[in-house]
């Protein structure tokens, strides 16, 4: 994992933690910031990362995640910019049970998510790299979907250990996932459609779509 500075922009940690915290459910509590080395473990309830911010990451100095360790955040929700949640952003989250990545994230860093309660994980098509560790203790983590059409780069290992998932859904025709997939068996299975191009479709109550015209 590179560090966030390697971007070119000095002070671009900097500038990430003041989006992220704008964006925070009780605007009387902020997240780590540049010059306090302990996150407010307060924060709690949805977590919106605006368009605008394009890393979650820390300044040089910091051990701790951007979020770590905030145990009442029970809600992530990723904004159309964000491409690169960096290592342990949200590590010990314990009660974060839904995280909504967008379409552009490509980088998740090592630890990223690990001991969350996830549930679901739905990887976007733009994923390329996958860090160590990044689900690892997620226990209540079932169901693995990864959209990306072309398997991402795995750094390190243990990325699903002790979850309860056993398998990973990918989109049909994917290449480079093999018959195993960081220790999930692969099942291609998943179908990507572009909307944009639909007319109508017919969806039932569970999300499924029936029919396209």
């Amino acid at each position: 994992m590179q560090n966030a500075q390697s971007t070119g922009a000095a002070d671009l940690a900097s500038e990430t933690r003041e989006l992220v915290s704008q964006t925070i459910t009780d605007p009387g509590s902020l997240a780590k910031s540049p010059d306090v080395a302990t996150v407010d473990t307060n924060l709690a309830g949805t977590i919106v990362i605006p368009d605008a911010c394009v890393t979650i990451s820390v300044d040089y100095g910091f051990t701790t995640g951007a979020f770590e360790g905030c145990s009442s955040i029970e809600k992530l929700v990723c904004g159309s910019g964000l491409n690169l949640i960096f290592d342990k952003s949200f590590n010990g989250c314990t009660s974060l049970a839904t995280v909504l990545l967008n379409e552009g994230l490509t980088e998740l860093g090592g630890n990223a998510f690990s001991g969350c309660a996830i549930t679901t994980i739905d990887l976007p098509s733009t994923i390329t790299d996958m860090g160590n560790e990044c689900f690892k203790n997620c226990s209540s983590l079932a169901t693995v979907n990864c959209y990306a059409t072309t398997a991402p780069t795995l750094s390190g290992s243990n990325h699903f250990q002790s979850t309860s998932a056993t398998q990973i859904h990918v989109p049909v025709g994917a290449t480079g996932y093999g018959t195993t997939f960081a220790g999930l068996t692969v099942v291609a299975e998943l179908i990507t459609l572009n909307l944009n191009n639909m007319k109508k479709a017919v969806i039932n109550t569970n999300g499924v779509i029936l029919v396209c015209l």
